[in-house]
């Protein structure tokens, strides 16, 4: 993270989609995050996550082979004080073999106050290692499932959505 007094920003997110067509099909579709963030020079408490909102594979206007995730959440400390924060991975072909990288690279900015208006405090990148990536793929579950075939459709689904919009993006390289 780039300040000042630069220092670690780690965060762990749960992200809840209530409908899945809808998180497949509209890309405007938030999902809510939950969760806390710590980041000792910001507070000494981890900060937790309200009113966190996420979007998977957003189209780029601009470019029909640029996708984005977004990342939006208010993060309070223990006295109140609230940021903002906003990120977003952006996942585009470029030369190489880079989808590792545009995957688990999310490029940060956090604001001091309410919004994306507030004065900035902070910008960096975050970046997922092997092992947390790893950790994640367990930690996925589909709730409210009627029966574990029903759980393991709607993982499957995703997954297939994922690779899909993945595929769009880097194409062969997927093959």
């Amino acid at each position: 993270m780039t300040r000042k007094d630069a220092g670690s920003f780690e965060f762990t997110l749960t992200i809840i989609s209530e409908d899945l067509e809808r998180t497949i099909t509209d890309q405007r579709y938030d999902a809510r995050t939950t969760g806390t963030a710590t980041s000792p020079p910001l507070s000494p408490e981890p900060l937790m996550v309200t009113d966190g909102r996420f979007n998977l594979f957003v189209d780029d206007p601009g470019d029909p082979r640029r996708k984005r995730m977004w990342y939006r959440m208010h993060l309070s400390d223990v006295d109140g004080k609230l940021m903002y924060f906003e990120g977003f991975k952006d996942i585009h072909d470029d030369p190489g073999v880079d989808i590792w990288r545009d995957t688990t690279t999310l490029y940060i900015t956090l604001f001091d106050g309410q919004d994306d208006r507030a004065p900035v405090m902070a910008k960096g990148i975050l970046r997922i290692r092997p092992r947390d990536f790893a950790r994640q793929l367990t930690t996925m579950q589909a709730m409210n499932a009627s029966s574990v075939k029903e759980a393991l459709e709607a993982k499957a689904k995703f997954g297939a959505y994922f690779a899909r919009s993945l595929h769009e993006v880097y194409g062969a390289l997927l093959v």
